[in-house]
């Protein structure tokens, strides 16, 4: 006794031909549906719905890389330097310095009563802080350009990981602020 399945015919190829080419929405030749080629389902990209430019579940999965990559940045900008890690805070420093002579004493501007060094500092450390985010994060990607080209990973984390290296540089000036407190 014969049941449904087995009484169907077995499929032609034209017409899994015919089924395969309804179902999978790619180009293929004549000469290639002729033999009976069957390409693999062509994976479209298409932009999520929602706002796309800052993925967070993806950015928590990879933050090891995150992290490693931002202190890759810190130690070699400190592994080229005479003074290393003093370099961060000597530069403010002496910035702040040039600044209070020349605007403090010689212009005589106002500083509503802090005194124009500290002034100058503060306002320093946080212009060093974005111009250095700003003019790393425009070069990462083709500094990077090896890694990006080789290795899957978001690539929101290279200026991600410029921005935690800059704030590690911010965060080592700013005790120096606290010491001199007026």
């Amino acid at each position: 006794m014969r049941t449904t399945d087995e009484s169907a015919p077995a499929p032609t190829m034209q017409r899994t031909m015919r089924e395969a080419t309804s179902t999978i929405n790619d180009h293929r030749t004549a000469h290639d549906l002729g033999r009976g080629v069957i390409a693999d389902p062509t994976v479209r990209i298409r932009p999520t719905k929602r706002f796309g430019f800052l993925d967070v579940r993806e950015v928590w999965e990879y933050r090891f890389l995150l992290v490693r990559v931002a202190l890759r940045d810190v130690i070699l900008r400190y592994r080229q330097t005479l003074l290393g890690v003093t370099w961060v805070v000597i530069q403010p420093l002496l910035a702040s310095g040039i600044l209070a002579f020349v605007f403090g004493s010689i212009a005589k501007l106002k500083s509503g009563g802090v005194p124009y060094y500290v002034l100058s500092f503060a306002g320093f450390l946080g212009w060093n802080a974005f111009n250095a985010t700003v003019s790393k994060c425009s070069n990462v990607m083709v500094a990077n350009s090896p890694l990006v080209s080789k290795v899957f990973f978001p690539r929101i984390l290279l200026p991600l990981a410029t921005i935690g290296s800059t704030l590690i540089d911010f965060f080592r000036a700013v005790p120096m602020s606290e010491k001199g407190k007026y």
